[in-house]
């Protein structure tokens, strides 16, 4: 008499048998979906604007979210292939390179990027936004390195496109260069329409410290607005100014007791910053 399959056995090796199937479909599309960094760097390589233009894209959406050991594996190949688009005749293209390389935190990208300090500078005046704001975004990654391109970010900081003015912004505040030039210059932008040039500027009169003591009025009438995330980097920024004045201080302790949970964290540690200082 032949042995028979025991129902519950057979449920159980089908159940299996359907996950494998599953788990190597899914497996199989993940593969797909996520291109390996090989067809990747060959996109970068050989591929027309669109493909190079479709590799930046996605390798930068992966670099802002988190480094992975394949991406390391591959560092030098990827910095090299990177570099060569720095030269490419289409200025997307060249904006892309430069939007991946301030996104990656390996050292020698500042290297690589100092070496075309002098290209950074001149592509803020490019035709094309995308070129000028990722100019500025490289810029800004070079900060006190760069010690040269004022005149050119300040002449940004006033570019028709808001990003260009945002990026410039933060570039001038991480270079912290020129204080009795740029100082007038961001208090300025804090008026600007774009909110994103706003905040940026607002940061980046902190990144001078004592030297934007002259921003305190401006930076102080934020608060008192209290117009949203801008008030929070406006209480933020004079902590880090650090000048113990009493409009300062007075501006401070209002905002410490404001409803919005943010603003009174941040006008707290301001406050202490402030008290801190000698």
């Amino acid at each position: 008499m032949q042995n028979q399959a025991h129902p519950k056995a057979t449920v159980i090796f089908l159940i299996l048998l359907l996950g494998g199937v599953l788990f190597w479909t899914f497996s199989q599309w993940t593969n797909f979906s996520r291109p390996s960094m090989d067809l990747l760097l060959m996109q970068l390589e050989e591929g027309d604007v669109e493909d190079k233009l479709q590799a930046l894209g996605v390798l930068s959406s992966q670099a802002f979210n988190k480094i992975t050991p394949e991406h390391a594996k591959y560092k030098e190949h990827l910095l090299t292939a990177l570099e060569k688009l720095l030269h490419h005749t289409n200025t997307g293209v060249r904006a892309g390179a430069l939007y991946l390389l301030t996104a990656l935190p390996w050292l020698e990208v500042r290297t690589l990027l100092n070496r075309y300090k002098q290209k950074l500078i001149e592509w803020l005046q490019n035709e094309d936004a995308r070129l000028r704001r990722a100019a500025a975004a490289a810029l800004a990654e070079l900060g006190a390195k760069t010690q040269a391109g004022v005149e050119e970010l300040l002449g940004a900081l006033v570019d028709e496109n808001p990003l260009v003015r945002s990026s410039a912004a933060r570039a001038l505040g991480r270079i912290g260069a020129e204080a009795e030039r740029v100082v007038p210059a961001l208090i300025a932008a804090i008026k600007d329409p774009n909110p994103m040039t706003r905040h940026a500027a607002i940061c980046a009169l902190g990144d001078f410290g004592q030297e934007a003591a002259a921003a305190l009025p401006a930076l102080a009438e934020v608060v008192r607005e209290n117009s949203g995330q801008a008030t929070v980097y406006a209480a933020q920024a004079l902590g880090a100014i650090g000048v113990s004045s009493d409009l300062s201080l007075e501006t401070l302790r209002r905002a410490a007791a404001a409803k919005e949970e943010e603003l009174r964290r941040t006008a707290k540690e301001a406050l202490r910053r402030l008290k801190a200082q000698p």
